[in-house]
């Protein structure tokens, strides 16, 4: 599970403001599957709203709340996790929550 855009919103994701997010949003046909849905704080996911997530994440790069290698990073997690590389695991989702 991706830890959707710590930084951007200035605070840690935790278990009291852990929330489930869509990569694509359910209102553009976007599902519950593992491949499309993120872990992410609830500013973040305030922040996002239903933007398509390339949009988002470029909004974020841009207003300084992402460096370069950091949107790099997260654009290829969200490729791999859209591609079913990236599986959810107990680990992955506490690592989530802790980070």
């Amino acid at each position: 599970m991706i830890p959707w855009c710590v930084r951007s919103a200035g605070k840690k994701i935790s278990e009291d403001n852990c929330y489930l997010d869509h990569v694509i949003a359910q209102a553009a046909g976007g599902d519950n599957s593992y491949r499309n849905i993120v872990a992410a704080s609830y500013d973040a996911n305030s922040m996002k709203n239903d933007k398509k997530v390339d949009d988002f994440i470029r909004e974020l790069y841009k207003n300084d709340l992402l460096s370069l290698s950091e949107f790099n990073e997260l654009k290829q997690k969200i490729v791999d996790l859209q591609n079913g590389k990236l599986l959810p695991s107990e680990h992955m989702v506490q690592e989530a929550i802790s980070s």
